[in-house]
């Protein structure tokens, strides 16, 4: 996976089975993420030391959560242009 918009990033976690989860990261772009499988040996290097930019782990029965975080972020991201 890669630097997708949110919206693209929201349709991807929809569908993502909770045993595969996607963890999502903040980019320079705003309404842009990374997005990559969780259980990657980077991905979860980044998650285990806490990395700034690392926004959550997200899969189908958490969307909720992804949502909020998401929109936060595109809030965070304005405040800061």
């Amino acid at each position: 996976m890669s630097v997708i918009t949110i919206s693209e990033a929201i349709k991807r976690i929809s569908q993502t089975d909770p045993s595969s989860p996607l963890a999502v990261f903040q980019t320079e772009h705003p309404r842009r993420v990374n997005v990559v499988f969780a259980n990657t040996v980077w991905s979860q290097k980044c998650i285990a030391r806490g990395t700034w930019d690392f926004l959550g782990e997200f899969h189908r029965e958490n969307l909720p959560e992804a949502l909020k975080a998401l929109e936060e972020y595109v809030e965070f991201m304005k405040d800061a242009a």
